[in-house]
């Protein structure tokens, strides 16, 4: 089972050195494969992450300290926003360094299952899950590079561009890549979801036999997997829950202040190279925080809906099998039933698509009181 587990992060390895460097891994995740230097490690990961933390509240200040003395004044809304922000990014930073380690057992345990699934079939069906985990990790970083050179052209001011790296790109980059830890975790589950949903649909199209015994283990399996599968649902919504919650919260704020800066740069017209940069960089900005929010509610949107798929093909075994076989149909077929809740975080986010369409509403009122209240 161990070599199991080795070559499910070997598979990771490169995004996970990234993730590692920033201090959102837990430290001994693998910690059968560290050497003697273990503890320098440890310890340069400890200080790494002090020391972002660190950098991000004294860019934090500088760009306080530069809105107080700008002048004319930014206008209410827009340094509320501002500040709101970056609160948020610290906030999403500490909770992504310190969550990871203290909940360390989270990850072990996620890992664990997800080795007991890959020991039930083939490894190779998952190498999308993982490939995809690993272009997520590089295309954050290659974004957050673009995005830093736009932000100096925006500034052109080389102190402030270190003040937006260590304040905004670098705790943006940070919450970026934790949420593409809970999508791959996510992502692993649907797939063995949608694997248990393609073996029921066989068992349903093959003729009536006389191997009942066989058939009734076969659907024994799947129910106990799928049991596993929901309680790791609920396990890891709610082990990366205050952070999607802090996450959702930094989204709305941004998709706020940037459809706001655009409507005042449209408004005004006045065009220059710098103005072009901001332009471009609420955009780009505009594009990333909508993905993030997109890659936290898609997977737990077709979690739900292969969870009903399931009961409607455990609706359709019934009519063809024995009095043995329809008690463990029926079994499975409560089991689903029974675990009908929506998937939040901590209980209070639903986490499916319908909430793509809420914050959007949100941010459409939202923009309409700021716009209104700055023409007064």
């Amino acid at each position: 089972m161990r070599v199991r587990g080795i070559s499910l992060l070997n598979r990771l390895n490169l995004a996970l050195k990234i993730h590692r460097i920033l201090g959102i891994v837990p430290l001994h995740l693998d910690r059968g494969r560290l050497n003697a230097g273990r503890k320098l490690v440890e310890t340069a990961q400890l200080v790494g992450s002090v020391l972002i933390f660190v950098l991000e509240l004294c860019g934090y200040v500088y760009k306080l300290l530069h809105r107080f003395l700008v002048n004319p004044p930014l206008p209410f809304f827009n340094s509320l926003l501002y500040n709101l922000e970056l609160l948020l990014a610290m906030l999403n930073t500490l909770l992504a360094m310190g969550g990871c380690q203290r909940k360390r057992h989270l990850y072990e345990h996620v890992l664990h299952h997800f080795e007991v699934l890959l020991s039930d079939c083939s490894p190779n069906e998952y190498n999308r899950v993982s490939s995809w985990f690993q272009r997520l990790t590089v295309f954050a970083v290659l974004a957050m590079l673009a995005t830093v050179v736009v932000d100096f052209l925006s500034w052109q001011n080389v102190t402030m561009s270190l003040a937006s790296i260590f304040s905004v790109h670098i705790p943006t980059l940070i919450t970026i890549l934790v949420i593409v830890q809970h999508w791959y975790a996510m992502s692993f589950i649907l797939q063995h979801c949608r694997r248990i949903n393609g073996i029921l649909a066989m068992l349903s199209n093959e003729p009536p036999g006389n191997n009942h015994h066989i058939r009734v283990k076969r659907l024994e399996r799947l129910r106990a997997q799928h049991k596993d599968l929901h309680e790791l649902v609920l396990y890891v919504n709610d082990g990366f829950g205050k952070l999607l919650l802090s996450t959702l919260a930094a989204i709305v704020v941004v998709l706020n202040v940037e459809c706001l800066e655009l409507y005042q740069y449209c408004r005004h017209g006045a065009l220059s190279v710098a103005v072009s940069a901001h332009i471009l960089y609420a955009i780009i900005w505009l594009i990333l925080h909508s993905g993030l929010l997109f890659m936290i509610v898609y997977p737990s949107h077709w979690i739900e809906y292969e969870r009903r798929r399931t009961g409607l093909i455990l609706f359709e075994l019934l009519g063809d099998m024995s009095s043995v076989d329809s008690e463990t149909v029926h079994n499975f077929t409560r089991q689903v039933l029974a675990q009908g809740e929506q998937r939040k975080a901590c209980g209070i986010v639903t986490l499916d698509l319908s909430l793509i369409t809420t914050l959007i509403g949100a941010v459409c009122t939202n923009l309409v009181i700021m716009i209104k209240f700055a023409s007064e």
